[in-house]
This record gives C-alpha cells, structure tokens and sequence, in this order.
C-alpha cells in the first residue's frame, strides 16, 4: 500500500510539475520516490519506471507524429530530454539500497512463475469470481465508454490502459489500476478552470453524468463487497495453529526444523522455529535460492503428485503442523514414523470466532 501511494506521488509530482516554469524540484524529488520505493517494496520498483514510459511515449510523439498527437489535449509542458533525464535519475536512484541491482531486478526473476501462479490467489488474473474484483470489469466498460468521447491527453490514456491491463494480468496490481485509471476523470473536471466541482457538474452533459454515477456505485459496491469484509476479519493468526505450536514449544527448542505450509510457515518462523516454507514464495524458487525449487515441490505435495511418504523421505523433519486443506493433514495418520500428537477437532476446547465460509481449518501436529 505504501509503495503505491508512492507511486501515484510520483505521478502527482509529474503533473504538478510538469505545468510549472520551475520544474527542477521535480529532479529532486522523483529520485528520492525510486530510493524509498526500492528500499521499502523492491518488487514493485520497476513500476518507478514504467509510469514515466507513458509520458516519454507521449513526448515522442508529439515530435515524430504531430498529426497524431492532434488527436489528443496538448501534454504537459516536460520535454522529451527532461523526461530521459528523469528516467535516468530514478534508475540511478534505485542503485542506492543493500542489494544493488539484485534488489532491482527481483520481481523480473520471481514473476512469471507457474507454481506461485497456480497456488496464490493474487498473483491470478483477474475474473468475475464470486463478488471480490468482479465489479471492476464493469467499470473498465464504463471508463471506457466516456474516455472515447473526451479528448484527454495521450499519456493519461496509456497510462491508465496499461495499469488496466496490468490488473487483467494480475490480481495484485488492482490497487494501481483503480488509482491510474481513474486520474483522467480529474483532467475532465478540470476542463473549467477555476470552477468548483458543482459548477463542473453543471457543464457536463446528462449522458456524461449518468456514466460517473454508474462508475461510482460500482467502485462503491466494489469497496464494499471486497475490501469491508476483510476489515471485519478480527484476527490472522488461527487460534488452533498457535494451539498447536504452544504445544510444540514445550517439547522442541528454538530452531527445530518443522514442516508448515506457505500460510502457517510465518507463524511457526515467528514462534522461533525453522519452518519448511513461509510467505516469501519467490525466496523458495531456484531461480533466486540457487539451490532447488522447493515451490515446486511443495505444489506437487499439496495437488497429490508427491505422495507424503516419497516427501517426507527426503527430510527429517521432527515436527509436522498440517492443516485441513493439505493431503498431507489426511497422509500422515497411516505414516509410521510420526505420532499424532494434536487434532484441533479432537483437543482443542477453543471455539473459532469466524463461521461459514471463514471457519479456522483443522490443524494436527
């Protein structure tokens, strides 16, 4: 969240700026943006770079085909070679972080990977799937619908096309979309200079009206069918899974190697223990850890492939915390070696404060 509100600052700077004489703080001050950005979310920095192509693109051609650009509002006042220049600046910028250029490369060395795409949700492109994201598709019609009418500027068009896009591809870039491609409603409002919203209201047509009153109760439904029901969720951690884990901690020492899936494997990692997987999915690929591809082979145990005993074989691990939703949870009662020592469903006296479709999975050490 704070890496793309970054992000639009960047793009905020770039229109301010863009509009004034006096552009040099701009110099200043979208270096300083791609060193934050590279420090605090190295994977997305490369997007540092991506929302100036939309104006460098735009430059472009209003040099080489001005009979085109005609076709679009006049672009802010940047010229090609401070746009180049500023690019190189960010890219110089995101040099200065602990990891140089591992840390600026790290998203094109982990995107792209079939098993992280096949297991997290956010990495998924985007469809009408029960109610979460399906309302943007409609707004995209909509948006759409009005830009083609309007004449906006050519580097708002392909900025918001391209991060509509981006979303299309990927679930996780949703929150750039709605920012981006939204930005060209407010170069429409201010097609009277110095009026307030009311007054720009009045000027636009009925038609005109009618389309930001659907983009509204969309982005409204949108707000409220997925992102309140995960501001009602009361807690993260499953109170069976740290059940599981105070049991465990009674009997192993700090830096028992233990086997958790990609969702428990932070927690158990907090608790002191070395879990076989956690959240950091693109860490466990060969293409960063130089070792072995353990995404890969954790996809084959949770589809099946991999059966618990070829699995557990190539470990030794002490410990195993299962859960509900994995084989191995159902595998392990009819492996020798391991005794079950917690089932939540059998022991545990705790009562999950979700229900429905929320309810805690089962959990047995």
């Amino acid at each position: 969240m704070v890496s793309t509100l970054l992000l639009l600052l960047e793009v905020l700077a770039l229109e301010y700026f863009g509009r004034r004489e006096k552009r040099l703080p701009a110099f200043f001050l979208l270096p300083l943006l791609s060193v934050l950005i590279v420090n605090l979310h190295a994977a997305l920095w490369p997007m540092a770079l991506v929302v100036l192509l939309p104006y460098l693109a735009a430059a472009l051609v209003s040099r080489r085909l001005p009979s085109f650009s005609r076709r679009f509002a006049p672009e802010i006042l940047f010229s090609l070679r401070e746009l180049l220049g500023l690019f190189f600046l960010v890219l110089a910028a995101g040099l200065l972080n602990p990891y140089g250029t591992d840390a600026m490369l790290y998203s094109l060395r982990s995107y792209g990977d079939e098993d992280i795409q096949g297991i997290i949700n956010e990495m998924a492109p985007l469809a009408i799937r029960g109610m979460h994201y399906s309302f943007l598709l409609p707004v995209y019609f909509v948006l759409t619908a009005l830009y083609a009418r309007c004449r906006l500027r050519l580097s708002l068009v392909l900025l918001a096309a391209g991060t509509a896009l981006m979303s299309l591809l990927s679930v996780r870039s949703v929150l750039l979309a709605v920012f981006f491609v939204l930005l060209p409603l407010a170069s429409l409002s201010s097609r009277i200079p110095g009026a307030r919203l009311y007054e720009r209201l009045r000027a636009s047509t009925r038609r005109e009206r009618r389309e930001l009153f659907a983009i509204g109760i969309l982005l409204l439904a949108f707000v409220f069918y997925s992102v309140l029901p995960r501001l009602r969720t009361s807690y993260v951690i499953s109170p069976y899974l740290a059940e599981a884990v105070d049991i465990m901690a009674r009997q192993a020492p700090a830096g028992t190697p233990v086997y958790a899936d990609f969702n428990d494997g932070p927690y158990v990692e907090f608790r002191g223990f070395r879990p076989y997987l956690d959240a950091r999915a693109e860490v466990y690929t060969k293409r960063l850890n130089h070792r072995k591809n353990y995404f890969h082979e954790y996809r084959q145990v949770q589809s099946g492939l991999l059966s618990a005993q070829e699995f557990l074989a190539r470990y030794d691990f002490p410990w195993l915390i299962v859960n509900e939703a994995e084989p191995l949870y159902h595998q392990l009662p009819y492996v020798r070696d391991y005794e079950l020592v917690y089932d939540s469903k059998r022991d545990s006296i705790l009562v999950s404060p979700l229900s429905g479709e929320e309810k805690d999975l089962g959990i047995r050490l």
